[in-house]
């Protein structure tokens, strides 16, 4: 995980990033009636990178919107003070499918 470098906190600001970005694609899951309502995005930014994530399809730019301020604002912050990212090991995401209404990936 992103330490301290000087006076920025590294790992506030890739929580903050992550937690900006999840609150989008929390709402991106649902509703949705069949498995091509769905599509796969990551949950990443410049500045924190978590495992890709399923989401109904129409919310992509939403969610790409967010990215972009999430890039200009945490994550600059993030690559100015000399920050560095360490993606996690993720799992090879499986099939995108509709279940119960909400977007997921099956392993």
């Amino acid at each position: 995980m992103a330490g301290s470098c000087g006076d920025v906190d590294c790992q506030a600001l890739t929580r903050e990033a992550g937690d900006a970005l999840d609150k989008v694609i929390r709402a991106s899951e649902s509703p949705c009636t069949q498995d091509s309502d769905c599509s796969l995005v990551g949950h990443s930014s410049t500045c924190h990178d978590f495992c890709s994530r399923a989401v109904l399809a129409s919310s992509l730019d939403a969610i790409a919107e967010t990215r972009a301020a999430i890039n200009a604002d945490q994550c600059h912050q993030f690559s100015s003070g000399g920050c560095r990212l360490e993606a996690p090991p993720c799992a090879p995401p499986g099939a995108v499918v509709c279940r119960d209404g909400r977007c997921s990936d099956s392993y």
